[in-house]
């Protein structure tokens, strides 16, 4: 089965719109109307509906592909926090150990802030 919602307008001129809750409607929209707002509850109510009492299956990657922690700031292999799982072809995963010099700036905005 594949699902797909869309929400827009059919004239690509007009933008999805900016509002602010008022606080009279519960669970009323607010800010920039986009996917996680719009067109996820329609998904969610959709897809409960039709997989009522379909169980669940793992889901797991298909033969020649790996699963690698990396380091979210260099995308090399992850040697502590700031990491993510990412999916690989088998062979292509990076191979070296992201590494974090101690007193590395962290913010740059025309000011220094050291770690230690």
């Amino acid at each position: 089965m594949v699902t797909s919602v869309w929400i827009g307008f059919d004239d690509h001129r007009r933008n999805l719109g900016h509002t602010t809750a008022s606080g009279a409607i519960k669970d009323q929209i607010s800010g920039y109307e986009g996917g996680a707002k719009s067109a996820q509850p329609a998904w969610d109510a959709y897809m409960k509906s039709v997989l009522e009492g379909v169980p669940e299956q793992p889901l797991t990657p298909p033969p020649g592909i790996v699963t690698v922690n990396i380091d979210r700031s260099t995308g090399q292999l992850a040697s502590g926090g700031n990491s993510r799982a990412e999916y690989f072809i088998e062979g292509t995963q990076p191979t070296q150990q992201a590494v974090h010099e101690v007193g590395t700036t962290i913010i740059d905005n025309g000011e220094t802030h050291e770690l230690f």
